[in-house]
């Protein structure tokens, strides 16, 4: 998932959606306290997060609408420990933004339709494809009327996601190659 993230990064900083989105790192989404420094830190409309509790699931995290959209990929709920981590960070978020605790509004989860694969149900393959979709559908705040369907994601769609991973994996290693070979 680190990859997908980086050739993510790359996609965004290429285009004008740079400032829509922001990326959190599975690692980094597991401590509540660095998703809530990501989110007090960066100025995004939108999170992608990534979660792995007994397969992946991705997190669309957006603290300026109050909102999130979790998708579960096999019918999952968040559990009350993502929940409560997702809370306290949005409120941590108001509170930054001059939100007196009485004013809080309350958390809006959303849980749009999953697409599946035509071939397979890998849910991390199907995580990577989802947060390509959001990106360059510019899906900010409204995935359940963009997700609102049954459709399957064909072998050609599923493809995509692991050739940019495969390259971003490579160029990754090779990097490495070159620091350890001091080239």
């Amino acid at each position: 998932m680190q990859f997908y993230n980086r050739y993510l990064y790359t996609l965004l900083r290429l285009s004008d959606r740079n400032n829509n989105y922001g990326l959190i790192s599975p690692l980094h989404g597991n401590s509540e306290e660095m998703l809530q420094k990501r989110i007090e830190e960066g100025d995004f409309e939108c999170f992608l997060a990534p979660v792995y509790e007994t397969n992946w699931q991705l997190m669309a995290l957006c603290p300026k609408y109050n909102y999130v959209a979790w998708f579960g990929f096999k019918q999952n709920r968040p559990t009350k420990k993502i929940i409560t981590k997702i809370e306290t960070a949005f409120h941590a978020y108001q509170i930054m933004k001059g939100t007196h605790s009485r004013q809080f509004k309350k958390l809006q989860w959303v849980y749009p339709k999953c697409y599946g694969q035509e071939e397979g149900n890998d849910c991390g393959l199907l995580v990577m494809r989802h947060m390509l979709e959001i990106i360059k559908l510019d899906i900010v705040n409204s995935f359940e009327k963009a997700f609102n369907m049954n459709r399957l994601y064909s072998k050609n769609d599923i493809d995509v996601v692991l050739r940019h991973w495969a390259e971003c994996f490579l160029e990754y290693y090779l990097e490495e190659l070159r620091l350890l070979s001091g080239a």
